[in-house]
């Protein structure tokens, strides 16, 4: 209820322009990393990035604890840590 009253239509036209498909995303075939903050009050990582999580088959998923939306500020070395693991694999 507080993301619907956040976005109202037609403000909610342009986030949902910005959209995938669950097909397009399941379609996913490379590896991919995902990063979430546990605390996240507007994006809530059970509800987005689990989901996102069990469609794309290649992916791993990071819960950050201690962590709200902006996981790259609030955690910067962590993040940083990740995406650099993650890429020089």
């Amino acid at each position: 209820e507080a993301y619907s009253m956040m976005f109202p239509r037609p403000r909610q036209d342009s986030i949902d322009s910005l959209s995938c498909a669950e097909d397009d995303i399941a379609a996913i075939t490379h590896q991919t990393l995902l990063i979430h903050g546990r605390e996240d009050c507007l994006v809530p990582y059970d509800q987005v990035a689990l989901k996102i999580h069990g469609l794309i088959i290649t992916s791993e998923l990071h819960v950050i604890g201690e962590c709200g939306h902006w996981s790259t500020v609030e955690h910067t070395q962590k993040v940083n840590s990740l995406l650099s693991d993650f890429l020089n694999r």
